[in-house]
C-alpha cells in the first residue's frame, strides 16, 4: 500500500504540471498582441489589426478572395464570372525616388475595377481604383492606367511589394509583381 501512494502522488503531480503548462500556453496565445495595419486607399488611411492566424504569399501568384464594394455594373464578362488575372506594367520604374514620374497599367477584363497596391510591412497604399475600359481603335486592349509620383501617395523610402487587384461581379483576383519598388530618400 505504501508503494501505490508515491506512484499516485507522482501521477497527480505530473497531471498538475501538464495542466499549468497548457494553461500558460493558452494564455500566451490568447493575449498575444498583433501589430496594427495601416491601409491607405484613395487618399484615406485606415489602421486595422491583422488576424492572429495570418498567412503570407510571396513570388508571383494569383489568388481569389471575397467580394468588394468596387464591383462595377458594366461588365465585359458573363454574370458572376471573376475577372482575368491582372497583368501589365504595374510600375514603370522600380528604382525611384519620391519625385520620380511613374506610370502604371492594369490589363484585365473590361468593366472590372483595378487597383495597384504597394505594401511595406503592415502598411498598404493603393492607387485609386479605376474601371478597366476597352478602346475603339484597339478593342482587344482593356486596361486602366495611372500617372503618379511616390510622394503623391506617401510612399516613403524603403522597399514596397507591388500587386494589382482586379474586381468584377463580387470576385477579386490579385497578381503579385516579381519585382519590388525601391523608393530612395
Amino acid at each position: 500500500m505504501k508503494r501505490s501512494q508515491p506512484r499516485k502522488r507522482n501521477v497527480i503531480l505530473i497531471s498538475i504540471i501538464a495542466l499549468i503548462v497548457i494553461a500558460a500556453g493558452s494564455i500566451y496565445l490568447f493575449h498575444k498582441k498583433t501589430k496594427p495595419t495601416s491601409l491607405v486607399t484613395n487618399g484615406t488611411q485606415q489602421t486595422t489589426t491583422p488576424p492572429s492566424s495570418q498567412s503570407s504569399q510571396s513570388g508571383s501568384s494569383n489568388s481569389t478572395s471575397g467580394s468588394s464594394s468596387n464591383t462595377p455594373t458594366n461588365s465585359g464578362s458573363p454574370s458572376g464570372s471573376p475577372p482575368l488575372a491582372p497583368n501589365g506594367s504595374f510600375v514603370s520604374d522600380y528604382n525611384a525616388n519620391s519625385t520620380t514620374q511613374e506610370s502604371s497599367t492594369c490589363n484585365t477584363t473590361t468593366g472590372a475595377s483595378c487597383m495597384i497596391n504597394f505594401t511595406n510591412g503592415y502598411t498598404t497604399i493603393s492607387l485609386p481604383s479605376m474601371v478597366v475600359t476597352s478602346y475603339p481603335k484597339n478593342p482587344q486592349a482593356s486596361y486602366a492606367s495611372w500617372s503618379w509620383t511616390p510622394s503623391q501617395y506617401n510612399l516613403t523610402a524603403g522597399s514596397w511589394s507591388v500587386s494589382a487587384t482586379a474586381t468584377l461581379n463580387g470576385h477579386s483576383v490579385t497578381t503579385n509583381s516579381n519585382q519590388t519598388l525601391v523608393v530612395s530618400p
